[in-house]
């Protein structure tokens, strides 16, 4: 039985996610194994969730220009009994070329948020951050959620790289800098002992 009414609720989530929880397996990068918890939240026919996903410090995505490009993000939960789940959604990729939004179609399965194939960007595009909105057409059953993912980014033939940026030399300077003073610092409490 397909849940029905005119129940509208916007849930907004800030998600950061750690791009090291994917794994490559041939052309896509995997991270259904390693959803993160999050607020646990409810959703109804109607309703609208927001998703503000980025990513930890210096981490990023690029994808390559002229590519079929897809990625899947998810919700699981610990109460779902089953049922279809259909939704309209909308995606914002911030990258550094600038702000890009794409509609995707309704889909089914009640895990998934944003699904998304198009060949749309056609110069590389590093994306920082996203916000991905659906609007709950049906859903078999009321879920509750508390653990979003990346399901997966890519697709046959797609070469999309996961890149984090390096630290500043200037750290490593300063950390180098630390240890030749610990060592200067030993060596001066070391004579003092011999004298």
């Amino acid at each position: 039985m397909i849940a029905s009414g005119s129940h509208a609720a916007t849930i907004n989530n800030s998600v950061v996610y750690d791009l090291n929880n994917l794994s490559l397996s041939g052309t896509n990068y995997i991270g259904y194994d390693n959803p993160i918890a999050t607020t646990a939240f409810s959703l109804e026919v109607g309703d609208t969730l927001v998703t503000n996903l980025t990513f930890n410090a210096g981490q990023s995505i690029t994808f390559f220009a002229n590519q079929l490009q897809s990625l899947t993000t998810f919700y699981k939960g610990d109460v779902y009994s089953g049922g279809n789940m259909t939704s309209t959604d909308n995606v914002t990729f911030n990258t550094t070329m600038g702000e890009y939004s794409f509609t995707g179609s309704n889909k089914s399965g009640v895990l998934a948020q944003g699904y998304y194939l198009n060949n749309a960007f056609l110069e590389e595009m590093t994306v920082t951050s996203m916000i991905i909105t659906s609007t709950i057409d049906q859903l078999g059953t009321v879920a509750t959620f508390n653990k979003f993912g990346i399901w997966a980014i890519g697709a046959a033939g797609v070469d999309i790289n996961i890149t984090q940026t390096p630290i500043p030399g200037a750290i490593w300077l300063m950390g180098s800098g630390l240890l030749g003073l610990m060592g200067v610092s030993r060596k001066k409490k070391h004579q003092a002992v011999v004298t």
